[in-house]
């Protein structure tokens, strides 16, 4: 296929993309601080308190629950309005980093399947999605098949579907190798040389832990108490209690005395701020690629690794049965296809001469 023809794919499959704010539904704009604001369509003012621009909330998740009690989406004649819909009653059920996961997700769909009646939608045309989207990213394709197969089935629910595109035996998800990553002990020392105090004590947390990172930078300074840690693993709604030893309480130490000011939070900004926000941080990611770069540059490490990689690594160096309990799987399956990623060491057989 000629340069031309990829261009004419490319934008077949994709569609006209909105400049900005791709993830938000029509006539919605965000601020720079994050602000959601409802553009509205002139002779609907007198709805919206004669504004031009209406407040929706400070975050996506909040502007959907505040638009679901002034629009009720009934009829879901095209993907778009299912998509908002399933953003409206589903997303904010989800925990902070899914639902920003989501967002995203139908931001790239929406411009593609936006347009069309769901009952046109066939297998053929995630195909050509999939292939598309798999061609520089793949690991993302598959997370925005997955929310997508989710849609039609909610919309099924709805009455709107009556089959499911994405079922009855087709694989449409893209086959990626699980990521099997283990970070050798030497190159966690030699990256470690290389952080930022506030990301070398979260490391130091996260290994001692295994918990996700939501879980770590939503830990408050109330959750530190006397019978051990408490952490809140808000993707499988489940409370945990690390209980003390010598080091998890020198870690924690060491994370308070880096306040600058006083915070409910055990990570924060410099101003107390909390570090972690609609799934998302920042300061942590942007430290996280700094520390990278100096190692890589100095000739320390050839191979990068992520931060997930490091609960990989946590759950690898433990036995299994602990590995079960800091990651928070309840099948061992699941454990060995993605965590366990520590070459087991075999006795070979004795053989009789």
């Amino acid at each position: 296929m000629d340069q031309t023809s990829n261009q004419t794919t490319a934008a077949y499959i994709m569609g006209k993309k909105r400049k900005n704010d791709r993830d938000l539904p029509e006539r919605w704009t965000r601020t720079q601080y994050g602000k959601i604001y409802y553009r509205v369509p002139k002779g609907l003012e007198n709805k919206f308190e004669n504004k031009q621009y209406f407040k929706l909330g400070d975050s996506v998740s909040e502007a959907f629950k505040v638009w679901a009690s002034l629009i009720d989406v009934c009829e879901l004649s095209t993907m778009s309005t299912v998509f908002d819909r399933y953003l409206q009653d589903v997303v904010p059920n989800k925990a902070k980093a899914t639902q920003s996961s989501d967002i995203r997700a139908i931001g790239m769909l929406r411009p593609v399947f936006g347009s069309m009646p769901p009952c046109y939608i066939k297998p053929k045309h995630i195909y050509k999605y999939r292939d598309y989207r798999s061609q520089n990213a793949s690991t993302v394709a598959s997370r925005e098949l997955a929310v997508l197969s989710h849609v039609f089935t909610k919309a099924i629910e709805w009455g709107v579907l009556e089959i499911h595109p994405m079922t009855d035996k087709k694989v449409v998800k893209h086959s990626k190798k699980d990521r099997d990553r283990y970070i050798q002990d030497w190159e966690l020392e030699e990256f470690l040389g290389h952080c930022s105090p506030l990301l070398f004590w979260y490391i130091q947390l996260k290994l001692l832990t295994g918990a996700r990172k939501g879980a770590i930078a939503l830990i408050r300074v109330d959750d530190i108490r006397s019978d051990g840690l408490y952490v809140t693993e808000n993707k499988v709604n489940k409370k945990r209690v690390y209980s003390w030893n010598d080091e998890l309480i020198d870690i924690i130490r060491q994370i308070l005395n880096l306040h600058e000011v006083k915070s409910e939070w055990l990570f924060c900004t410099k101003e107390g701020g909390c570090l972690y926000r609609d799934g998302v941080s920042p300061a942590l990611s942007s430290a996280w690629r700094r520390a990278m770069k100096k190692a890589k540059d100095a000739g320390v490490l050839k191979e990068s690794f992520t931060e997930h990689d490091i609960r990989a690594k946590a759950a690898s160096d433990a036995t299994e049965d602990h590995a079960l309990k800091l990651t928070g799987h309840t099948t061992r399956n699941t454990l060995r296809k993605i965590y366990r990623r520590k070459a087991e060491v075999i006795e070979p057989r004795r053989l009789k001469i």
